[in-house]
């Protein structure tokens, strides 16, 4: 029995019907031109709201549906991160089967530069769909934004992703920091002698060197 298929959902922006015109006199028009804050914050808060809200009136944000493939597409990946994967799989196949430490040692390396053969085959592709795009803004525009943009769940997962990495790194700090009790001044020798309770006025040489 075959897997259910997956719907993907996918939001981007149409530049197509956008008037650039009716655009730039709507940006002009906006009180980021006619009432601009007298303040940092409150002019940083106006061109914020301004570079938002104009765009999504012009380029509303569109959404679309379609099931996905059973198997992941990857025609984009070169000879050499194929043969990586390959290379790869089969030395972590191995590792597992015979669980020692000689097949890890020969796994790790492998699965390394799988990694970066992956990564630099999946970069020269958005180069190369940019590249082929430099004439038309249009279609570089709508290249740039299908490899960079995310959808709204991936960056939550990303920002869950950092954000628990700064809590247990703060835990950390903290921990560390609770368990040495010790006072500041410590380290600082300890006057002995007398307190000094008598200043003796300077004499003329004194003053004179």
């Amino acid at each position: 029995m075959s897997p259910p298929r997956q719907l993907l959902t996918h939001h981007f922006c149409s530049l197509k019907r956008t008037d650039v015109l009716e655009f730039q006199n709507d940006i002009k028009q906006s009180e980021l031109f006619l009432k601009p804050a007298t303040t940092t914050d409150g002019f940083a808060n106006q061109l914020d709201m301004v570079t938002t809200d104009c765009p999504n009136k012009h380029r509303p944000l569109q959404t679309r549906r379609k099931i996905a493939p059973i198997c992941q597409v990857n025609r984009w990946l070169s000879d050499r991160a194929v043969e990586a994967k390959r290379v790869r799989r089969r030395l972590e196949r191995k590792w597992k089967s015979k669980s020692n430490r000689n097949g890890y040692v020969a796994y790790h390396p492998a699965r390394c530069v799988a990694s970066k053969e992956i990564t630099k085959a999946r970069s020269d592709l958005y180069r190369n769909c940019i590249a082929e795009a430099a004439d038309d803004p249009r279609r570089r525009w709508s290249a740039t934004e299908t490899k960079i943009y995310r959808s709204a769940d991936e960056s939550q997962k990303l920002c869950n992703i950092f954000n628990d990495k700064i809590h247990k790194a703060k835990e950390a700090v903290k921990t560390r920091l609770s368990s040495h009790r010790t006072k500041p001044l410590q380290l600082d020798t300890a006057f002995t002698g007398l307190p000094l309770d008598d200043l003796q006025s300077p004499t003329e040489d004194e003053v004179g060197s």
